[in-house]
């Protein structure tokens, strides 16, 4: 699984675009954990929801991001052939989308 996990994932640090977290570089180790190296974020849109900062002009901004974001993911994958992004995409919360 780890090994898999990895080969989609070095991929995945392939693609470059502004709504798509820019994975740098993917490390594994003798015992197959998995270590990914990304730009740095200090919040997420679960934060921004629960401390109330979401106001609505925003929102329809967020949603456009996502859903282009989600967008582009999908058809990157599957013109490289990368046939287990439903694993990524069904991890899909506030609380992993980062926002800087």
């Amino acid at each position: 699984f780890a090994k898999r996990t990895y080969r989609e994932l070095s991929l995945l640090g392939q693609l470059r675009h502004k709504n798509i977290l820019c994975l740098r570089d993917v490390f594994l180790d003798k015992k197959f954990d998995i270590y990914l190296i990304t730009d740095l974020y200090v919040m997420d849109l679960n934060k921004l929801i629960a401390d109330k900062k979401l106001e609505s002009p925003y929102l329809e901004y967020f949603l456009f991001q996502i859903t282009t974001g989600v967008s582009i993911f999908i058809l990157a994958a599957s013109c490289t052939g990368l046939l287990h992004f439903t694993l990524i995409i069904s991890d899909l919360k506030p609380g992993n989308i980062l926002v800087n």
